[in-house]
């Protein structure tokens, strides 16, 4: 039985490569260390940042759920201390105790606050009944189920009357979005599964890994990571600036990497090792 884990650093030719190969070679068990994945994702809408960075100058709140905006994504940090200095946007925002830089409004810890907002219990919820659009953004450390994305569609387009109220995933690695956008699940480490060789293809901890097989074979280019030194072999790829690469963004705009000096040694892209290994298989 073959499993391949994929690291959400990938990009998104090697994931694609990826994909197909194994299942080429009979393999169905693809998946990714990609969060977003755990939220359904029918449609572009549940995994991007659909209204835009540009799309937050026409909201007058903005609601931040599980995101620490100045650290996870500078660029829109700037551009909601711009709305709020410039235009006297509102933001909110659920989750720890953050210093953004502005004036914003702590609503709470967790999900207690968001479904407080959904009852329309919150004292928050007479600013949201009164704006015009609504701007939300959910990051990646929001234990939201599918159900809640639902409710917080539903509630804010009907109880509040906010028909243009826009959901907005931030994501906060390189290749999540690629990931989801080709479908891979997100790797369940509360499973019970066993695999006679595990590809780990970028991760960054492989010891959450260890107890799935006993020959795990490292694809990669960091070679610090915890757990190294329990792979069966080690297979080296390029650095990120090593190598060319495409990539899709938050906002789903594909965007492309160019090299800046040629690999080390005899290293290569992680597309092109799981080529040469199906050409071998092949025969």
């Amino acid at each position: 039985k073959l499993g391949v884990i994929l690291g959400n650093s990938l990009d998104a030719e090697s994931a694609v490569v990826s994909n197909f190969i194994f299942n080429l070679m009979g393999s169905s068990e693809i998946y990714s260390e990609n969060a977003v994945s755990s939220h359904f994702k029918d449609l572009r809408e549940d995994y991007l940042f659909k209204s835009s960075l540009k799309g937050l100058d026409s909201s007058d709140v903005c609601l931040l759920i599980g995101c620490d905006t100045l650290h996870e994504a500078p660029s829109l940090d700037l551009r909601l201390r711009q709305q709020v200095t410039r235009k006297d946007t509102v933001v909110g925002y659920v989750g720890p105790s953050l210093d953004l830089r502005y004036e914003a409004l702590h609503l709470g810890l967790g999900v207690p606050a968001l479904e407080s907002l959904l009852r329309g219990s919150h004292p928050f919820s007479c600013v949201l009944k009164k704006s015009k659009n609504v701007s939300i953004i959910i990051g990646a450390s929001a234990s939201l189920t599918p159900s809640h994305i639902v409710l917080l569609k539903h509630v804010f387009r009907t109880k509040y009357g906010c028909a243009k109220a826009q959901l907005n995933f931030l994501s906060l690695s390189s290749g999540s979005v690629a990931m989801s956008e080709i479908g891979l699940r997100s790797f369940n480490t509360t499973c019970l599964k066993k695999y006679d060789l595990l590809f780990l293809v970028g991760v960054n901890d492989m010891t959450r890994y260890l107890s799935y097989s006993k020959n795990i074979i490292y694809v990669g280019s960091h070679y610090s990571i915890p757990g190294l030194q329990h792979s069966k072999y080690i297979i080296p790829s390029p650095l990120f600036f090593e190598k060319q690469g495409k990539y899709w963004n938050t906002e789903g705009r594909l965007r492309s990497t160019s090299m800046l000096r040629m690999p080390s040694l005899e290293s290569r892209s992680e597309w092109s090792f799981f080529y040469k290994l199906y050409a071998y298989k092949k025969g």
